[in-house]
């Protein structure tokens, strides 16, 4: 079944050099403005034959915006063993798995390594600026390409549709579209039965006897011989030929094109109104474009399907659900998306991440076959999901640090005391207890996210950190130290009154039926109050999100506030090694 296994773009829109290899399926996350759609459009632009058609290249298309240098985009194709490709064999090339490039000429047969060598295809788009300011856009075989040529050998149309290659950007319009040229006629045609097209004659017969009929009917054939009669005779119309027969109603204006253009699809759902397609919403109109896309690739059975963006339109578990049935049918799928709960849909290696720190980079997970690859797979389907999207991660201890965190900042951000961490990219992740914060500091680094880890510090001053916690402050790109003797809870009391600790935890108490309030908790002050309420808040369900909620503006964790702004500046700036904080939390020298 053929599949993409490696792709190179350069000089082509947001890449200026850029390559990425395929285990297989993919689904494709990120930051905004890493380049998803930009892949997308590079894969189509070179595998779909119709796309250029109708095209005219611009500027856009380069890097920069530097139309002196050519963009172009090389896909290479393997596992075309079991493809009917017989025409294109004389393309065909050897490819080497291991370091994910060309062979050379093999001096003996023998030398073949059927563990380590594939025959592949290789197809090159290319876009380059004329000297009349026009651009010129074509894909071509790049094994027949010579230096001292001007042009290689242009890949027709014929030769690419050999390729089974859908985009979901083809299906962008009407999902039930009978135009010649749509995807679900393509789909129809691919159906045992009577042509499509002897069906649509019939139809358009019917429709033109129809309106004749509609014509002559006998107030609308009055109405229509007053209107014509004042100008027959001006306008050249028969005399003796009546109005009926002169006027039909057909759909846009009567061209068999047009006629079929116009004809759109009702449908009726279970409340048992029929109406058109896209009346019904855009999560129908989604859905039907995904079931076409998927219908395709059934249908083809050894098809590449890539589709951009996709679930955008889509419940999420609708969206969830198409994609796993997308991955099951298609020979390969490539979707981008920006929903990351997608992600659990496809194995941890097919997860491809793109971001870009200063040049648009992409990381991949890592198979489940040792130790590292087990972990990553674990924490891809947990606590890293949500932060797919983001360039920068934070990560604590438990989730209860991580909740109360997450919170504060959400509502120091609406009172104008922190700058938003969502908007900045910076997503909060929490790990299994202290022995998983490193490795998922180490998977999140690995799909090529900042790193901070924010570590309580049970130690006096002085005493070095216990092994795992200093494996975490190793792993990450930058770890922050609370000041000693201090966790997660005295770092949320910091700064907070006695009053109003004894306020709010009565307040949780009042609202919450199976929380009982620490007794004489009004004569307790200063370091018993606080060791009480901590043991308070870490009860079964953790009450430190209720408790961080429950402050009043003005006593809002002052010492948090300014710990969780330090982490913002660190990121900003992009921070490395490990910050001592002293006990009124700015960083040791």
């Amino acid at each position: 079944m053929v599949a993409i296994r490696h792709v190179h773009i350069s000089h082509f829109r947001g890449f200026s050099d850029f390559e990425l290899t395929f285990a297989g399926h993919a689904i494709v996350v990120g930051e905004p403005g890493a380049g998803r759609t930009d892949l997308v459009e590079a894969l189509t632009r070179t595998l779909d034959p119709d796309y250029l058609r109708n095209r005219r290249g611009d500027e856009l298309d380069f890097y920069g915006l530097d139309t002196s240098t050519r963009a172009e985009v090389e896909v290479t194709l393997g596992s075309l063993g079991d493809t009917s490709i017989s025409p294109l064999l004389p393309r065909v090339e050897l490819w080497d798995r291991q370091v994910h490039s060309l062979v050379p000429e093999l001096v003996e047969a023998s030398d073949f390594d059927e563990d380590r060598h594939e025959e592949v295809l290789r197809l090159t788009y290319r876009a380059e600026a004329q000297t009349d300011g026009t651009f010129d856009e074509y894909v071509y075989w790049p094994k027949s390409a010579r230096p001292t040529q001007e042009r290689a050998t242009i890949a027709s149309v014929a030769e690419r549709a050999e390729i089974p290659f859908y985009s979901a950007r083809a299906i962008a319009g009407r999902p039930i579209d009978l135009a010649v040229r749509s995807q679900f006629r393509k789909l129809a045609n691919s159906k045992n039965g009577e042509d499509v097209e002897r069906a649509v004659d019939r139809l358009l017969a019917a429709l033109e006897q129809a309106a004749a009929e509609f014509s002559g009917q006998e107030r609308v054939a009055a109405g229509l011989g007053d209107l014509l009669e004042p100008l027959r005779a001006s306008r050249r119309m028969p005399m003796t030929r009546s109005a009926s027969d002169l006027v039909r109603f057909l759909p846009a204006g009567g061209a068999r094109s047009g006629i079929v253009r116009s004809l759109d699809a009702a449908i009726e759902l279970d409340d048992g109104i029929e109406l058109p397609v896209d009346r019904h919403g855009t999560n129908l109109m989604a859905s039907l474009r995904a079931g076409l896309l998927l219908a395709l690739a059934s249908a083809d059975g050894d098809a590449i399907v890539v589709a951009d963006d996709f679930g955008s339109d889509l419940d999420p578990l609708m969206a969830r659900y198409l994609a796993e049935r997308l991955r099951s049918r298609a020979a390969q799928l490539i979707m981008t998306s920006r929903q990351p709960q997608l992600a659990s849909a496809f194995r941890t290696e097919e997860i491809i991440r793109l971001s870009s720190p200063a040049a648009r980079v992409a990381a991949s997970g890592k198979a489940i076959n040792d130790l590292e690859g087990r972990e990553m797979a674990r924490f891809l389907t947990t606590q890293l999901i949500p932060a797919m999207s983001a360039s920068a991660v934070v990560v604590t201890d438990g989730p209860h640090d991580r909740m109360a965190l997450d919170a504060l900042a959400r509502r120091l951000a609406a009172v104008g005391r922190l700058a938003s961490f969502p908007a900045a990219g910076i997503a909060l992740a929490d790990a299994e207890g202290t022995g998983s914060l490193r490795p998922l500091v180490a998977s999140a680094k690995a799909l090529g996210l900042y790193a901070v880890v924010l570590l309580d510090n049970d130690q006096a001053r002085g005493t070095p950190l216990p092994e795992a916690v200093q494996n975490a402050a190793d792993a990450a790109d930058l770890a922050i130290l609370l000041p000693p003797r201090m966790a997660l809870e005295r770092l949320l009391f910091a700064g907070v009154s006695d009053a109003e600790i004894i306020r709010v935890v009565d307040a949780i108490g009042g609202g919450y039926a199976a929380v009982t309030v620490p007794p004489a908790l009004a004569t307790l002050t200063g370091s018993d109050l606080r060791r009480t309420v901590a043991k308070f808040l870490k009860q079964t369900p953790s009450l430190h999100e209720a408790f961080v909620n429950e402050l009043a503006d003005a006593e809002l964790c002052p010492g948090a506030t300014v710990v969780l702004g330090l982490i913002y500046e660190q990121i900003a700036s992009r921070g490395r090694g490990l910050i001592r904080l002293r006990e009124d939390f700015t960083p040791e020298p």
